[in-house]
């Protein structure tokens, strides 16, 4: 929830900073080039549970972070393309009820995200010199390291996945090569398990 409050709060700085500028910075259409974006992202990582035989699981939630490297290219001024590179930089920990029959065991699952990469296209509409907003989708994989404890044993594991990913945001545009970024993305929805998510960050066009 800290890390979602911050989020807010830079975005909120963001935006404000955007229309100050407005009056004195008009930004060259951005009719193509390369750009390198980078982004803090706090996903919110769910597993849903379940039962198989006379055994079942509670569900699990946990908030982790991940910085993101995004080099693209603007191919004009409504359509771009780009690679999503991340790395973990937090894990969280959460409890897991597992009953079997009238036992109850609480497993303490500690997760974080290893890695992430994928391809995206990215649809956008200017709204004015200062204002991007825009829709994004693609392909990626991601790999989860696990640490499962209960009493005094405890044992890694580790997951990957690919999914379709998509989401929208916005750049504000602080000039001609530095714009400011806010974004909501879903990673992985699949097998009761989803990932997504809010991110901000910069982007330098070159």
């Amino acid at each position: 929830m800290y890390k979602v409050k911050l989020i807010t709060r830079f975005a909120a700085l963001l935006i404000a900073g955007s229309v100050g500028f407005s009056s004195t910075v008009v930004a060259e259409e951005d009719t193509g080039g390369g750009y390198i974006g980078v982004r803090y992202a706090s996903l919110e990582y769910s597993a849903e549970g379940g039962t198989v035989g006379n055994v079942s699981v509670s569900d699990g939630e946990w908030d982790l972070g991940v910085v993101f490297m995004t080099p693209g290219y603007q191919v004009n001024p409504y359509f771009a393309v780009e690679a999503r590179l991340g790395i973990g930089v937090g894990d969280d920990g959460d409890d897991i009820a597992v009953t079997t029959g009238q036992t109850t065991v609480n497993v303490d699952v500690d997760v974080e995200i290893e890695h992430y990469y994928g391809v995206f296209a990215r649809l956008g509409a200017p709204v004015d010199s200062v204002f991007a907003p825009y829709v994004t989708a693609g392909y990626g994989r991601g790999k989860t390291d696990a640490e499962l404890s209960v009493a005094n044993t405890s044992i890694s594991v580790d997951d990957s996945e690919s999914d379709f990913a998509y989401g929208v945001g916005v750049n504000l545009n602080f000039g001609e090569t530095v714009s400011g970024n806010v974004e909501y993305m879903n990673y992985l929805d699949k097998d009761n398990t989803e990932i997504k998510g809010f991110a901000v960050g910069l982007i330098f066009r070159f």
